[in-house]
């Protein structure tokens, strides 16, 4: 299981605990990290067509309800008048050209609600980015990353936004429960809450030393804990463990 929460869901339903190993996700972490030159962020921005003096945050994921972009949009919403360094990007499937399964309906009403708000000119509807190298320097782009789901096992998303060094902001979710240390490596919001999320997005663009110090220790958690190397060691101690009892019967 890659979570806590999807571990506890099989025990819950019959497995016993010797059948359940957790072991959590992997991440190319010579491809998501910081940027080494600060000065690269510019031109990075020149090449995504966002605004240079704009503070970024960022959502990946398809655009779909169970992520919970509708809430952000309402929080970003109710924070941009009296935050107007602000601009959101969102980065995912849109519509049905780039996942079938979209409701474009949906996205048309998250577009109305922006255009009615007047926001349209500082969010920015990205669509699909597949291409990895170009994911990473989309997260080396942004200023804070924003992922308020609903529902969720354990999003390599945020673990990529981590790997970069962004402070992120999520919602309460199982799968996070053992990565997230609130107000540590990243800061945990109420699923559903957008209240909260509004303040806490206002907080960290507010309190950037903060946000880098979050930022920071987010990025040192995911190089010990889920990077090639950390990830290869634990699993072939389980399966010298499984290889070991098999022996003893």
């Amino acid at each position: 299981a890659i979570s806590d929460g999807i571990a506890e869901d099989y025990l819950d339903n019959g497995f016993s605990d010797d059948q359940v190993h957790m072991q959590m996700n992997a991440l190319d972490t010579d491809l998501f990290k910081p940027l080494a030159d600060p000065a690269a962020r510019d031109r990075l921005r020149h090449g995504f067509k966002l605004p240079s003096d704009a503070m970024v945050l960022l959502f990946t994921g398809s655009l779909i309800y169970r992520k919970g972009v509708d809430l952000l949009i309402e929080a970003f919403i109710e924070v941009a008048e009296t935050a107007p360094e602000l601009f959101l990007w969102l980065v995912g499937p849109k519509d049905q050209s780039e996942n079938p399964s979209m409701d474009e309906a949906f996205v048309t009403s998250l577009k109305q609600k922006v255009a009615e708000a007047g926001l349209s000119d500082r969010v920015r509807f990205q669509g699909l980015i597949a291409d990895r190298q170009r994911m990473a320097e989309a997260y080396q782009t942004a200023d804070i990353y924003v992922f308020p789901s609903r529902t969720e096992g354990l999003p390599n998303v945020v673990l990529e936004a981590m790997a970069c060094g962004l402070p992120v902001i999520v919602s309460d979710l199982p799968g996070l429960k053992t990565v997230i240390k609130p107000n540590d490596n990243g800061i945990v919001v109420p699923i559903n809450d957008i209240q909260t999320l509004a303040k806490q997005i206002q907080y960290v663009a507010e309190n950037p030393s903060h946000a880098q110090l979050i930022g920071e220790q987010a990025h040192r958690y995911i190089q010990g804990r889920h990077g090639f190397t950390a990830w290869k060691k634990e699993m072939s101690a389980y399966y010298h463990q499984l290889v070991h009892s098999v022996n003893l019967w």
